[in-house]
């Protein structure tokens, strides 16, 4: 007889929000979906996340806390979460994200304040702002800017501005402006990227001159 498998995966193809659910696969509920207790317990590298279920029809969702544990570990659309079912409705998880890497890369409350501080202390000579950096902003393709701040003293229409870093390297970004908000679009994702940005990440603009704007990036991790 072929061992029963106690492990399943699944790949994220949506955006992680507070309503939205994750589905567990039919077959592992075949096997183990009746020894199930209507919350269960998540260990990501020995930290511990208690995950109510919602059943109906023969189906099973992760459901409240599960937003939560999304939003601790960045989780969002092309992530890979391997389950491994270790009884007792307990479950080892382990989480890549869509580069492959593993992760957690955790961000604790320490990491954050300290991020802060250097934010605060942080004073430019000229115009600036300042965003934190979301998950929806790595993957979505595009960050939302002070809108006042654009048209202020950048520009009132879309158009594509330059993003400096201190090194000198640039990135050409369109600037998309509408009467209820302003984003960097087209170009942002290859500066996200290539600066290996992450969720909780600040990224302070300067600008220098006309639609050319200093980057600087305070990072969750040291």
């Amino acid at each position: 007889m072929p061992q029963k498998s106690t492990r399943f995966f699944k790949i994220i193809l949506t955006s992680v929000g507070s309503h939205t659910n994750l589905l567990f696969p039919k077959e592992f509920l075949r096997i183990f979906g009746q020894n199930l207790k209507d919350s269960i317990m998540l260990n990501v590298s020995g930290l511990e996340w208690s995950i109510d279920l919602k059943r109906h029809r023969g189906k099973v969702w992760l459901l409240t806390g599960w937003p939560k544990f999304a939003d601790f570990y960045s989780i969002s659309f092309g992530y890979l979460l391997v389950f491994e079912y270790k009884g007792d409705s307990k479950f080892q998880v382990l989480i890549f994200d869509p580069k492959n890497e593993r992760l957690p890369r955790v961000r604790s409350e320490a990491d954050k304040a300290r991020v802060l501080q250097s934010l605060k202390a942080y004073k430019p000579n000229r115009p600036f702002f300042s965003v934190e950096v979301h998950r929806s902003y790595l993957y979505g393709g595009s960050m939302t800017v002070p809108l006042d701040f654009i048209e202020s003293n950048i520009t009132k229409d879309s158009c594509r501005v330059v993003l400096q870093l201190p090194d000198g390297r640039v990135w050409s970004v369109k600037c998309y402006i509408n009467k209820k908000c302003a984003k960097f679009s087209a170009g942002w994702k290859n500066f996200a990227t290539e600066n290996n940005l992450a969720a909780g990440d600040f990224c302070v603009f300067e600008l220098v001159k006309e639609r050319l704007l200093n980057v600087v990036i305070f990072r969750v991790e040291s």
